[in-house]
């Protein structure tokens, strides 16, 4: 077990949502860890061949230039992990959820909207300004989403 499956064993045990625990499930089953051992295999792959160019020009059992080989899949490799990256935002989404504030002017309805984001009475609704004036909490599940 890796620290990649590691933490998302840690992320399964915390999950509160589906999509959460789908997340860490992929996760722990090592499917990030074998994409990141597959770059590795990749680059070391490219530095031997670079190496072996360089330190055997002039025999005849390495190909002609190897250069552009490598060079092509290390563009590949760039594109893969680029994408990768930019995919990380959405995974924090997953993995963290949103974080919310309900504000307004005194007796907007924020109470009463929060109580029914909550399905149950959280907040004290009464006609009188001003009644919430501590800071409410709810840990939402919506469509799979985490949302606090």
């Amino acid at each position: 077990v890796d620290l990649v499956e590691t933490e998302a064993l840690a992320d399964l045990v915390n999950a509160e949502t589906e999509a959460q625990r789908r997340f860490a499930v992929q996760n722990a089953e090592g499917v990030q860890s074998e994409l990141y051992l597959s770059w590795r295999r990749r680059l070391i792959h490219a530095r031997a061949m670079i190496e072996a160019e360089i330190d055997f020009a002039d025999e005849d059992d390495v190909p002609g230039s190897v250069a552009e080989t490598v060079w092509s899949d290390v563009r590949a490799m760039i594109g893969e992990i680029e994408c990768h990256v930019q995919g990380f935002r959405a995974a924090e989404i997953i993995r963290d959820g949103f974080e919310v504030v309900i504000l307004g002017a005194p007796n907007a309805g924020k109470s009463s909207l929060f109580n029914a984001l909550a399905r149950r009475e959280a907040a004290i609704v009464t006609e009188e300004p001003g009644t919430t004036r501590d800071l409410l909490e709810v840990v939402l599940d919506l469509e799979g989403m985490r949302v606090r």
